[in-house]
């Protein structure tokens, strides 16, 4: 559901090469570099409806229960690496590797904390097709431990929910082998276009943790310490151009201007603020949330890699939408264009203007239209004319930051030091 000078001490990354064979992943220096592919075809599950049902799944529901802060690991850097998967400009995956051989096709989501496969057992209700993909088997598999059996574990997302069997065990990405704590689905709701999900936020608002002193987090697993405990993602805009996430600092080849740093708020999702922060479509212009001091409601947003779109107060929504001609559909709960206007050549760019924090000097960030226009398919899977907009009304809520921020910020999420960092995106 996200995702800058150079970081200090980073080394930085030999530049990929833009070909449609996919391109082979590099490390420097205890950095790992991923490539992106281009999108693959798309299918039924993507229908726009269920990709942005899946934006909002994304991001994890926390409980009254929620665990403590995250345990300190101690392993030595590892390197490794992995393919990322673009599925038209909606979902990210990986695939990660079980010690049985078995691959599967993972949701990469800072926006949650808990890692989860489809299971067997696996059964879903009115109608939904959550359960149609692979599923895991681990019945002879000696690697896997179970801890909790009989549907334990459960998450619930902004839309859906999942529950299962906690077990523990090797999950191998790019190389790459860690023991962790993970969920064997047995109920979905909501929850199609991969096999599961990787949740890379912090453990304290995993449920699965709750069962074992393993990380569910696979990255934190790694135990990448210091300055390399950071992971960063480039998402691109064409089929032409791979995108690329990288394990341990970032690419410098991928973004330009300064790095822009902002506290996280919380050690739950990858939550800042935004007070203050307006927008400027145009001669339009508004705040981003309508934060009034003293409520309930905070003036946060959350930086998610598996959120599609970005959501903002209602004013803003409208705002927005209104300055580009998009509409709302009252059927998808999205904005939508006409087919004359989903040109990134005849639309105006969408500004984001940041108040100076700490440290970090006010600043303006630029949304393109080739970031922020997203295919829009029917139930089928197939393309229909027009496409939904990046920006959407996110209620009352926190506000998110998902793929269309991402593609236009190089964004880099740093668990050393708390924070999340924002620079131009370079793209072809």
């Amino acid at each position: 559901m996200q995702i800058r000078t150079a970081v200090a001490a980073a080394a930085a990354v030999a530049v990929l090469p833009a070909t449609l064979a996919l391109a082979a992943p590099t490390t420097a220096d205890g950095v790992v570099t991923v490539p992106i592919s281009k999108p693959r075809a798309p299918t039924a599950s993507h229908a726009i409806v269920g990709a942005l049902r899946r934006a909002k799944f994304s991001r994890a529901v926390k409980g009254d229960d929620a665990d403590p802060a995250p345990k300190v690991f101690t392993s030595k850097n590892p390197q490794g690496s992995a393919n990322l998967y673009n599925e038209l400009d909606q979902l990210w995956s990986v695939n990660i590797t079980l010690a049985n051989g078995d691959v599967f096709s993972m949701d990469l989501d800072t926006g949650s904390s808990d890692t989860h496969i489809r299971g067997t057992r696996c059964t879903t209700e009115d109608g939904d097709t959550s359960c149609d993909g692979k599923m895991i088997s681990l019945k002879n598999s000696a690697k896997y431990q179970f801890i909790r059996q009989n549907k334990a574990f459960y998450v619930l997302y902004g839309l859906g929910a999942v529950a299962g069997d906690v077990v523990t065990g090797p999950i191998t990405l790019g190389g790459l082998t860690a023991n962790i704590s993970l969920g064997i689905n047995a109920i979905e709701l909501y929850f199609s276009g991969s096999d599961g999900l990787m949740g890379l936020g912090y453990d304290s608002i995993s449920d699965i943790k709750k069962y074992t002193n393993l990380s569910t987090n696979w990255f934190d697993a790694l135990g990448y310490k210091d300055h390399r405990n950071r992971f960063s993602f480039y998402l691109s805009n064409t089929v032409d151009d791979y995108g690329e996430v990288t394990f341990g600092g970032s690419d410098s080849s991928k973004f330009k201007n300064n790095i822009h740093w902002y506290p996280l708020t919380s050690e739950t999702y990858f939550q800042h603020s935004i007070a203050n922060w307006t927008y400027t479509v145009g001669k339009k212009t508004g705040q981003l949330w309508n934060y009034q001091p003293g409520t309930t409601v905070p003036a946060d947003t959350i930086v998610d890699t598996g959120t599609t779109l970005v959501y903002l107060g209602q004013d803003a929504a409208d705002g927005i939408n209104g300055a580009i001609g998009a509409v709302y559909d009252n059927t998808s709960g999205v904005y939508l264009l006409n087919d004359t206007l989903c040109d990134p050549k005849v639309l105006p760019v969408v500004k984001f203007s940041a108040p100076a924090t700490g440290s970090t000097p006010a600043t303006t960030f630029e949304i393109p239209p080739a970031s922020y226009l997203v295919p829009n398919v029917d139930n089928n899977g197939n393309p229909i004319p027009g496409c939904v907009s990046g920006f959407s009304n996110g209620g009352d809520d926190l506000g998110i930051l998902g793929d269309v921020w991402i593609r236009a910020q190089y964004t880099i999420f740093d668990k050393n030091s708390n924070r999340v960092g924002f620079a131009t995106a370079v793209h072809p």
